[in-house]
Order: structure tokens, then sequence, then C-alpha cells
């Protein structure tokens, strides 16, 4: 009896073409045996012994596409009688499942589309193997077209001929489809009503270059698409008066008309999960649209087409540019139905029938040297799993703003999708769903923990213990930055770390809103090294909306009446200051700084005056900051905040100048000194440890002179700054810190 060898593929296995190379790889060599799809893994029995195996796994190498990834292998005994090699059917295991990502249409495929022999040509759900949507059509697993959004549309001959090819790159591509056996592309006006043309593409196309507002279905939901010429239109029906947009460009040759694009920010543009990319505007011909699109800012947010459907869209255009902003109202989901599309504004809507399994917002990053700053870690990225070195299950339901919820389970961690803001019924039931579906996907047994904030009012602390209840699971409570900082601590594989977390807030263990933290992690404690002394939020979210209320309010405190206006509003403040929260957010501050040099007063979306204020900062001026006055009360270092805001507010009275008529070098000058006082102050607290490198997280992480003046400060110093790479420096990676704070401390550690 011939010996047979069975080979266990653990990985991003399903879904990107990797039994197909199996089958080639085998036949190639003339092996006999099976491939099957297993749900946790592929398995593939081969008649042989290790010779055989080693040869056919060398020569996989050479088959495998790019979108594969094998975790791990295992090799046992096994078992084959029959002849020839084949493909088995697959299996219903689900458990310890890693599933693909949406990938962007391969270059391939597009030649295809955009050949005007071929029978796919535009045709706008071209895709094979290697490419095309994954996570937001797949219902189940294992993964078979029975199991997607496109069951329902059943193979013609050509197709299937493909499908059933081994040699073909469509050899098992679930979701391959053409003009015969595909879904409708369909447009429909204001009113709800279907808009009768032969080329809803081209028709849409030519609405775009016609001024025209409209919405466009694409794999995770819907997109807001606009000339950025129009884009007022815009800003008018959505209430987005400054917002940034980001806008999607025909090529990378445009792109570089935008922005300023480095190698790092050409790697992501040009890469298969085509994220938006965070650019410095660049001068010259479109720095007027730039302007429009991201009002005030020093960066634009630029991607590239990777459905057909945007192909296509820009093969019809003479424009190489177009807004492709998420469709929703502000603080609600991105729009998957029909239904929800058409209750949003907008003159022409661009549907199709494929249905949209499970939303997923565009991810959104800051190019760099070391890897991607994730702000939004979404399409593209998820589900990948992180590895993690506890074997138990457990769910993170994150924090309020910017969340993403988490499971672990089986030594991985998922992260779910960008949710949002969970202050929003429909985004906390988007949570539960999207929590849900990483359950069903993997097979999660019941959870064991559900890690959910400390802050008291936050939505996702109620569902967190609504999820608790149902599993029976013990809920354990988390500090918001304690959260920030073992995330941190997590990808750089360290069990100790001390963080700068710097954000808009958290709330603290004394009651007040923290923000600009030196935290020490030791496995599943913290300590609170380090703070920046507290400011008054005069109205509570009145002050975050509106930070002018923090400068009168300081300037109330030190004495400076003169700042000042005589006001309904500014009298409410004075009244309103001595029984304000504290907060010690470098967030809140930098909002405050902005405000009192006349940058911007009031809040229309999450983070605009500071960033705002990063235009106004420079590096080296922050550098040679002067350090304020640092006090330790009860073992907790202090940096004197009325010290520097007395400097900023002497700066501003001593030249006798109004936040209108400060000069725009002057403004350069007073924000980054303030900035950096700050800043310097926190960093010596946390320089003081010497038991290694200092982190930086949090949203302010995202702000590129306060990275620079750490990242050299810290290295000055001879030690290492550690920044995000895995996760969202922002809050979007707190769940992950929530499980790691949870495993530790039910572990005892």
């Amino acid at each position: 009896m011939v010996r047979s060898v069975r080979i266990l593929f653990y990985g991003v296995v399903q879904g990107v073409g990797f039994r197909p190379a199996v089958y080639r790889a085998a036949v190639k060599r003339g092996l006999e045996g099976y491939v099957m799809n297993c749900g946790s893994h592929v398995e593939v029995v081969l008649k042989g012994g290790k010779r055989e195996v080693e040869e056919f796994l060398s020569a996989l190498n050479h088959e495998i596409g790019p979108l594969v990834r094998i975790e791990r292998i295992e090799v046992k005994e096994g078992n084959f009688e029959g002849e020839g090699f084949i493909i088995m059917p697959s299996e219903g295991k689900e458990e310890d499942t890693a599933y693909p990502p949406d990938i962007a249409v391969c270059e391939k495929c597009l030649e295809e589309m955009f050949d005007r022999e071929n029978r796919r040509y535009l045709y706008p759900f071209t895709n094979c193997t290697n490419c095309g949507a994954r996570f937001t059509v797949i219902e189940a697993l294992p993964y078979d077209r029975e199991r997607t959004a496109m069951r329902d549309f059943r193979l013609c001959r050509a197709c299937r001929e493909e499908y059933t090819d081994p040699l073909n790159r469509r050899f098992h591509a679930q979701t391959i489809s053409c003009w015969n056996d595909g879904p409708e592309v369909y447009l429909m006006d204001g009113e709800g009503r279907r808009i009768e043309t032969s080329d809803p593409i081209r028709e849409f196309s030519r609405r775009m270059e016609a001024g025209e507002v409209g919405i466009m279905k694409g794999w995770g939901g819907m997109h807001l698409t606009a000339l950025p010429e129009v884009s007022g239109r815009i800003r008018e029906l959505y209430s987005r008066p400054f917002k940034p947009l980001a806008v999607m460009v025909r090529d990378i040759e445009e792109a570089e008309r935008w922005g300023e694009i480095n190698e790092h920010a050409r790697r992501m543009l040009l890469s298969p999960q085509r994220p938006i990319v965070l650019v410095k505007k660049k001068e010259g011909e479109r720095v007027h649209l730039a302007e429009k699109v991201a009002p005030g800012l020093p960066t634009v947010g630029l991607y590239l087409p990777y459905t057909g459907i945007q192909h296509i869209l820009f093969f019809h255009m003479k424009k190489p540019y177009l807004i492709m902003s998420s469709a929703n109202l502000p603080g609600e989901p991105m729009a998957i139905e029909e239904s929800e599309a058409l209750r949003l504004p907008a003159d022409v809507y661009l549907f199709h029938r494929r249905k949209i399994v499970m939303r997923a917002d565009d991810s959104l990053l800051i190019p760099r040297e070391e890897g991607p700053l994730f702000i939004r870690k979404s399409r593209g990225y998820v589900p990948e799993p992180v590895t993690i070195p506890w074997k138990g299950c457990g769910i993170a339901v994150g924090p309020e703003m910017n969340s993403t919820g988490a499971l672990a389970q089986s030594g991985k961690m998922y992260l779910t999708q960008y949710i949002g803001n969970l202050r929003s019924y429909s985004n906390l039931r988007y949570m539960q769903e999207a929590l849900e579906h990483l359950r069903r996907m993997t097979g999660s047994p019941e959870p064991e923990f559900v890690a959910i904030d400390m802050h008291p009012a936050y939505s996702s602390r109620r569902l967190g213990e609504e999820l608790s209840e149902r599993f029976g699971a013990e809920v354990v409570e988390v500090q918001h930055h304690h959260a920030h900082a073992s995330a941190l601590a997590l990808e750089w594989n360290l069990s100790e770390i001390t963080a700068l977390t710097l954000d808009g807030v958290g709330y603290g263990e004394d009651g007040t809103l923290w923000g600009g933290e030196v935290i020490r992690v030791e496995g599943g404690e913290y300590l609170r090294r380090g703070t920046l002394s507290g400011m008054p939020l005069p109205g509570g979210d009145a002050a975050v909306k509106r930070p002018v209320r923090i400068v009168w309010a300081m300037a109330e405190r030190l004495g400076y009446d003169e700042i000042i206006p005589d006001t309904r509003e500014a009298e409410l403040t004075r009244r309103l200051a001595p029984r304000a929260p504290l907060s010690s957010s470098m967030g809140r501050f930098m909002d405050a700084v902005a405000a009192s040099l006349g940058i911007c007063s009031t809040r229309t979306y999450d983070g605009e005056p500071a960033m705002r204020l990063e235009s106004y900062l420079d590096a080296e001026i922050m550098l040679s900051a002067p350090v304020p006055p640092i006090e330790e009360k009860g073992g907790l270092k202090l940096v004197d905040l009325e010290w520097v805001f007395h400097e900023l507010f002497e700066s501003l009275t001593s030249s006798r100048s109004t936040c209108e008529v400060i000069a725009e070098r002057r403004k350069v000058h007073l924000a980054s000194k303030a900035v950096g006082s700050a800043l310097l102050g926190l960093l010596l607290i946390a320089l003081e440890d010497e038991r290694g490198d200092v982190g930086l997280t949090g949203g302010v992480a995202y702000n590129r002179e306060v990275e620079a003046v750490a990242e050299k400060f810290v290295r000055e110093q001879g030690s290492r700054l550690l920044l995000p790479r895995v996760f969202p420096a922002g809050d979007g990676g707190i769940s992950a810190g929530q499980v790691s704070v949870a495993f530790r401390r039910l572990a005892g550690d």
C-alpha cells in the first residue's frame, strides 16, 4: 500500500485561489490525492512521503496568489486510495477560521474589462480568485457560492466552464459573473423613480460632470459623489460645512497633482487594499480644489478606484477626480439598502442588485516609513486576525466614538470594521451585528468575558452589560487610557510600557475627564504617572463644541479680562467656570489654543479645532519651547497648564492683538510654543521611567508635528518612540486594549 500524507494549511486560504493553486502544483508533478476546504483550514492529502511533500510545498510557493497568507502547516499521516488529484466538496467546520478582506480588482481583470473583444467588456462585477469583494459578500463559511451574496445568480455556461477549469484563474472563484448571469445595475432619481437608460454608469458619469450630486452603491456601502467644484452642495445638503471629504482619483498621476506623494504614500495608494491615504496638499493646479474638500487642513484624503463600477465611471468621465465619501447622515452608519439611500438627499442614485452582507467603510491611514498609521481600519484590512498569547474567548465593545469591537478566541483577535459613534442606536445595533457576524464566521464559543469602558454613561457599556447577561460572561471594566496603552503594548509584544496617551476624552478613576496622560502599564494593571493640570469645560459638551469657552474660563482664572468679550455667552461661561468639569485632555488643550489664536473657535466635526491647528505647528519651534513647571501631588506629576496659558495670554495681550488680526507667522510661533511646552512636559515625565522605550498613542498621535517632536526628543534622550502599527492610534484601537487587559486580569497577571 502506498503511503499517504495529510497536510493542513491554516491562515487566509479561502476565497483567495488557494485550492486551485494546490491543484496545479499537484497535477504538474503527477501527484495523486485531494484538496478540501474544511472551514478552519484547507486539507491536502497526497500519495507519497517526505520527498514528495517537500517538492509539493516548494512548487506551491510559486503557484499561490498574492492574497494567500499561510500562518501554519501541519503534516500528519493520511489515507487516499483513489486515482488522480481531485478537489473535494467543502466541509462545514468553522472554528479557528481566517477569511479574506475585500481586495481591489486586479490588473488582469481590468485588462479584460477594457478590452472591446472580451465578453466582460465594461462589465462592472468582473473579478477572479485574486481580487474582488469577500468580507462584504460572504454570509457563512466554508466560502462557497451558495454562502455568498451571489447565490441567487446562477452561472451561465461560459462562466461555469471557467469555474470548473483548474487552469483558469477563475477556477472555483465563488463570486464570478458576466453580462449574462450577473447583478443588474440601474439608475433612480431623487423621487425614487427608475431612470430608463441603456447604460446606467455612463449616464451617471454624465450627470456627475454636469454638477449633480449622486449616491452610488459600492461593495460595502453607499458613497456620496460629486465633483469637488460643487462640494458646496454636499456641504449644504448634509450640514457638513467644513468636514473633509475624500477624493477618488483616476490614477496615481492624478494623485500627484493633488498631494505630495512619497514612496510610502504611493505604496499605500497602489496597494490591493486601496485605503484613503492622507497626504500633504500640493501647491499647483489642484490646490484650490483640495482646499474646497479639506478646508483649513494641511492634508487631503486621496484614493484610487477599487471596484469595477468605479473604474468604468472614470473611463466615461473627462474629469479625473470625484468626491467619494461615505453616504450617511451625521452619526449614522453608512447606508447599504436602497431604501436607506433614497432617504439621503441627492439628484441621482446608481444602484445594483448584489446584496451587501456586511457594510464596511473605506479605510483611512497616514503613510509612514515604518508602516501605515491607521485612523480607520476597515475595508481591505478587516477581518485579518492578530495573533495574541491567550487561548480563551472574549469580546470587547470599545468606547463611544470612532468605535470598533473585538473578538478574541483560540489565540487570535479580530477587530470589527469601523463602526463609529455609538450614541446612535443604529450604530449600536451595527456593533452588535458586526460582533455576531465575527462569532458566526469564526465558530466562536460563548465568551468568558465582555470588556467595557469605565465611563458610566457610554452606550457601549450598556451593550456590553447586555452581552454579559446573555452569555453569562464576566464584565471587565477597563479605563480608557489604560486600554490605549495596552493596545500599543500588545502590538509591540510587551507586557510593560510607558506611554503618552493623548486624546480628546476618557473617563478617569477620579471622575474627571482625562486625555493628556503618561500611563505606565504593567500586565493587567496601570499607574497614572503624569498628566496635564485640569482645565474647566464650562457647559461640558458645549465647551467641546465651542472651545473658546475654555479660553475664556482660563482667562478669567488667570485675570486676563481683556481676552473675554462682552457677550452673553462669555458671561455665561464666567458663571459656569467655577463648577465646570475638569479635563486634562491634550486634545481639548489644543482646541483651546486654536480658539485663542482665531484659528477655529467652533467645532463642526470631531477633532476640527486641533486638526486645523496642525497647519500652524512647527516641530522645530515646538522643540525649543520652554518646559512648564511640573509639580507632584500624591505621586502624580502635573504639567502646569495655567503657566502655559499665562505665557500664551501674556503674548497675546502684550502685542495688543486680537484673535482676528494676529499675523499668520505669529500664530505659528505662539501655537508651537504652547503645544510644544505641554508636550515636552509630558515627555520628560515619561522619560524619567528609565525602563525602556516610550509609546505615543491616542488621537493626538495623528498630528504629524506632535509625532515628529516626540520622536526627535525621545531619540535624543537615548530611547525609542513606539507608535501604533497594527491597531488605530485613536479610539478604533481601544477594543484591542480592552481585550488585552481583560485576559491579563483574569489570568492574574
